[in-house]
């Protein structure tokens, strides 16, 4: 049912079927345009925080690299966990065989967090 202007119901079935079918059309467009925007902020939402196989790469770069330059056996030891995670990430992206299946790659972020710890960096990049 929709109202008039002054606020009275009017029932719908007594409408013309040209018009009730335009009105069910665009009440279907409608909830297709949410539902269409609601699963694309879905996807963004799950790709935000993907870690790409370019990222993992410059932060097994700069890993080795503070390994290297450092003299702290426990920041060595953190950059080589790092190493290991960072490789673990990239197989399982490999293998995946389905679109989703690269998000279960184990999380490298911690084994980062951990070795910016251990070697006492604040950043290692972007």
């Amino acid at each position: 049912m929709s109202t008039t202007k002054h606020g009275h119901r009017r029932d719908d079935r007594h409408a013309d079927p040209e018009q009730r079918k335009r009105k069910a059309v665009r009440s279907l467009a409608a909830w297709q345009a949410i539902a269409l925007f609601a699963a694309l902020f879905a996807l963004v939402c799950l790709l935000s925080g993907c870690l790409t196989p370019a990222k993992l790469q410059t932060w097994s770069t700069e890993a080795d690299a503070i390994a290297q330059a450092s003299t702290d056996l426990k920041c060595v030891e953190s950059a080589i966990d790092l190493q290991a995670a960072i490789v673990r990430a990239l197989e399982a992206q490999r293998n995946a065989t389905r679109y989703l299946d690269g998000a279960a790659a184990p999380d490298v972020s911690l084994a980062r967090a951990e070795m910016m710890t251990a070697c006492k960096r604040k950043e290692l990049g972007r």
